[in-house]
């Protein structure tokens, strides 16, 4: 639909109806910003590594570096 098609609908709207399109385009715009706020997974890979002792004991040295 062409914009001007639009924008002369849009006048044609009483108060109430603009105040309403405006927030339901406010909560698309909230939807949409959750969307990209969302963490992706895997982006920890190769950042974490664990060593494990036979014993399951950990020295004071080895706690001290974790």
């Amino acid at each position: 639909m062409p914009i001007a098609t639009v924008i002369q609908k849009l006048e044609t709207l009483n108060e109430d109806s603009l105040q309403e399109i405006e927030r339901y385009i406010s909560h698309l715009q909230m939807e949409q910003n959750k969307i990209h706020e969302e963490r992706k997974f895997g982006t920890l890979e190769g950042k974490l590594s664990a060593r494990f002792s036979n014993d399951w004991e950990m020295s004071d040295e080895e706690l001290l570096d974790s």
